[in-house]
């Protein structure tokens, strides 16, 4: 029975690292070992008097017992409490990081989007100008010189289309 005692006590020794934590928790805990000192050591004499008749009463044992339940039951509930105020931060913060997270996203969607129309926008322009060239230039107009704009892969291809243009001119002189 005095091991019982012993590994109680250990047990109740590994409370204190969960009651440190918060400081009511502190306090209670403070508390649940005095008491638990008090009624590891009526229960000690208890056990070693036993059988010499110097037991002390059972009235004193039960109410150390009462209070060591009650503080023991006061410690559970002050680590409920810490626990539910632990999962409410958790819960907004979750709440927090879907918003950013959320908020992120459409920046990011309204960016690509924006982005990807500028892009259209000035590849449509800069083809429509080598297309009406090219136009010009198929129907006759070998003089026309597209203007280059960009210096780009667009820009590359109507430098090209001008160099063939001017070949072509003076391939048509030379045969004229």
């Amino acid at each position: 029975a005095l091991s019982n005692l012993t590994t109680l006590e250990r047990g109740i020794e590994n409370l204190g690292w969960f009651a440190s934590r918060d400081q009511d928790a502190s306090n209670s805990y403070s508390m649940l070992l005095k008491s638990f000192n008090a009624l590891s050591s009526t229960w000690s004499q208890f056990y070693r008097g036993f059988n010499e008749r110097e037991t002390p009463s059972i009235y004193v044992l039960q109410v150390e017992f009462s209070n060591l339940l009650n503080m023991l039951a006061d410690i559970e509930a002050q680590e409920i409490q810490a626990a539910e105020r632990q999962t409410f931060q958790i819960q907004k913060t979750v709440a927090f990081t879907d918003r950013v997270t959320m908020f992120t996203y459409l920046v990011a969607l309204i960016l690509t989007v924006g982005l990807g129309m500028l892009l259209i926008k000035y590849t449509n322009r800069s083809l429509r100008v080598l297309k009406e060239g090219t136009v010009q230039i198929g129907g006759g107009d070998l003089d026309h010189h597209i203007p280059i704009k960009n210096d780009d892969e667009i820009g590359d291809l109507t430098m090209a289309f001008n160099e063939m243009t001017a070949k072509l001119r003076n391939a048509m002189a030379q045969v004229q």
